[in-house]
């Protein structure tokens, strides 16, 4: 300003003059303390970063007060999801508990009238621990997703497991019934079979009794006839015309071979296996196997082979003792269980 050799009068603001007189609002010390009871001071020249352990914090402000009316001071904490305010007529405060970030302390002194007379800021970080870090927390993304994968594939193989048991025990249920049914099916066919069987030996049986009674009475009546014819009692030409007739019925192939031959198809290789492991019989004796076989009663056999019922029980005991059948055991069941 040039006032050209004037004289002039500056006036001072008042409330400029006060404003300017108060400056001067400074953070003297922060003091951060751990839970074992350590402390660190921040260095308040530039932006500071403290460990997790540290997680109390202590304000100290310095203000010159000089002969002004009561001042108070007023403190903000700002973080990303929090903000702590304290008031206090002294330039101290204590933030207990702060979570892991990064914080701005923001502090000002008003006059008793509520105007603003200085304000200061400071930024510090609390670090996160080491377990909670990004690469930590990375770490444990790969190791859950590890387990995840650990128990999925695991649970993937009980199940498997699971469901190949109860398949086994299913194809196992299914085969045992199966078994259970072929087991019937083979019974059923084997009585069947033994039923036919004995049918067929009844059949037998029957046929053999009728053909050997059908010879042997033809056989008598054919002597008979020849013995007349010899003794000349009746007219030749009618007891030639009878034995024509005779001789006619008479089967000219060997019926007993027939016989045995059925015999054997029925009763698996019977006679062959008699004539094999006991040579000592004879036809005869082989004859009166086939009908013990049959389970013929001793009279039925007396019948067929014209001997007396004395006759047929000394030809069993005959067999029996060619055979070497154990006493105690009848020879019927002696030949039934022949194989």
């Amino acid at each position: 300003m040039n006032l050209n050799n004037s004289i002039a009068c500056l006036h001072f603001n008042e409330q400029y003059i006060g404003q300017k007189a108060l400056s001067g609002l400074k953070i003297r010390q922060i003091l951060a303390s751990s839970s074992s009871g350590k402390e660190l001071a921040l260095d308040l020249s530039q932006k500071t970063t403290i460990s997790s352990d540290y997680r109390d914090i202590s304000v100290l402000l310095s203000y010159p007060c000089y002969d002004q009316p009561a001042i108070r001071f007023k403190f903000k904490l700002y973080a990303n999801n929090q903000l702590l305010v304290e008031d206090s007529s002294f330039p101290s405060v204590h933030f207990g508990s702060l979570e892991f970030d990064t914080y701005t302390l923001w502090a000002g002194v008003y006059s008793d009238d509520g105007r603003l007379l200085d304000e200061t800021e400071y930024v510090f970080v609390i670090n996160k621990p080491m377990w909670m870090s990004y690469p930590m927390l990375f770490l444990y993304l790969l190791l859950l997703g590890g387990l995840v994968y650990g128990v999925a594939r695991w649970r993937g193989k009980v199940v498997a497991e699971k469901k190949r048991k109860e398949y086994e025990a299913h194809k196992i249920e299914q085969n045992i019934k199966l078994s259970e049914q072929q087991r019937l099916i083979a019974e059923q066919q084997k009585k069947l079979l033994e039923a036919e069987l004995s049918l067929k030996g009844k059949e037998l049986a029957s046929m053999a009794l009728g053909t050997f009674a059908k010879q042997e009475m033809l056989e008598k009546l054919r002597l008979v006839v020849q013995e007349q014819l010899a003794k000349s009692q009746c007219g030749r030409k009618n007891m030639e015309l009878v034995l024509k007739q005779i001789n006619e019925n008479i089967v000219e192939e060997d019926s007993w071979e027939v016989f045995q031959q059925n015999f054997d198809l029925i009763h698996q290789r019977f006679f062959r296996t008699l004539r094999e492991r006991y040579p000592s019989l004879t036809a005869t004796d082989l004859r009166f196997c086939a009908f013990l076989r049959l389970n013929l009663s001793t009279k039925d056999i007396a019948q067929m082979t014209n001997l007396t019922i004395r006759g047929v029980e000394a030809a069993r005991y005959r067999i029996r003792k060619r055979m070497e059948v154990p006493d105690g055991m009848s020879l019927v069941d002696f030949l039934i269980e022949l194989k």
